[in-house]
């Protein structure tokens, strides 16, 4: 019986970004003020959703179920943000928040720079044009970024970011913020011009799109079942070990001891590619297999060595 190309879990297909959220055709007015007369507040702009639900995975409900069992966290990206300056040279705060709703800053967003990162951010950045004249590019980014230079679409200036606070995953070309799988991610944003009166700018559309991350080790769970019964001394056997994910490294793996069984000649067989190694051994004196062994096999783990995931954990 064969498995569905459908069903398979591959590499590419673990990592691969998927869409969680969007919106679009939207001209929300994002002003300096919003949130607060103080300048320090944020407002959201309909980007949120959980980071992971096993059930975006319909047309592979094995992978769903795989990643909601291996990954250790999520990594989040703001695509394809869309806004345009209403007139002036703004200065556009991002913040990529865990709760919903409007999110504020313990003191006066004053500046280019940010006072601080709220505790409900996992980060925060600001970014705009590098010429301080008026403007109404409607230019769109991808988001997150560190300080310098961003790549931007829809103008002919350049864009910068001059401000970021938090953590950030990931490298240049493919950063992302670091979340929790269970996690929520919600987008604010607020508006700063150095300008007396009061500025702001349209947001026009953004999608948010997400990644498994994995950083933990593949876990032994146990031996599979063996045959109830006797072995001789001299039989070749067959055991397979069971991980918790699937294994891309063997690393010269072989076998400890596994329940007073005695082996010579163990030789790994195959299994790379899958959650079960198989190796091959000889008998060095009678063995006997019964039921309560191989429960007891669940918590057995023989191999020595390194093995790692498709991550290289």
């Amino acid at each position: 019986m064969t498995q569905s190309s459908a069903n398979k879990i591959t590499k590419s297909a673990i990592g691969a970004y998927r869409k969680i959220a969007e919106t679009s055709l939207q001209r929300q007015e994002i002003k300096e003020s919003s949130g607060s007369s103080s300048y320090n507040g944020t407002t959201t702009i309909g980007l949120s959703a959980k980071v992971f639900d096993k059930y975006r995975y319909r047309e592979n409900m094995n992978l769903g179920e795989y990643i909601n069992a291996t990954a250790t966290g999520m990594g989040v990206q703001l695509r394809n943000l869309k806004a345009t300056d209403a007139g002036w040279r703004m200065y556009r705060f991002v913040l990529f928040n865990n709760i919903g709703g409007d999110v504020t800053f313990s003191s006066n967003k004053t500046s280019v720079n940010l006072p601080n990162k709220p505790q409900a951010s996992k980060y925060a950045l600001v970014y705009g044009i590098n010429v301080d004249r008026n403007n109404e590019d409607a230019y769109s980014v991808n988001l997150p970024a560190a300080v310098g230079a961003l790549s931007a679409v829809g103008t002919g200036y350049g864009v910068h970011v001059t401000s970021a606070l938090g953590t950030l995953g990931g490298s240049y070309g493919d950063y992302y913020v670091p979340y929790g799988k269970d996690e929520l991610c919600s987008i604010t944003m607020g508006a700063y011009n150095s300008a007396p009166a009061d500025s702001y700018f349209y947001f026009n559309a953004g999608e948010l799109w997400a990644k498994p991350l994995d950083n933990a080790k593949p876990r032994q769970i146990g031996i599979a079942p063996m045959a109830i019964g006797w072995y001789k001394a001299g039989d070749t056997i067959s055991i397979s070990v069971v991980y918790d994910e699937i294994v891309a490294d063997h690393n010269n793996v072989t076998l400890g001891a596994i329940q007073g069984m005695s082996l010579s000649y163990v030789e790994y067989v195959d299994g790379e590619g899958t959650n079960v190694l198989h190796f091959v051994g000889t008998l060095r004196e009678d063995y006997h297999v019964e039921e309560a062994q191989n429960e007891a096999f669940v918590t057995c783990k023989p191999v020595i060595y390194d093995v790692r995931d498709i991550w290289g954990n």
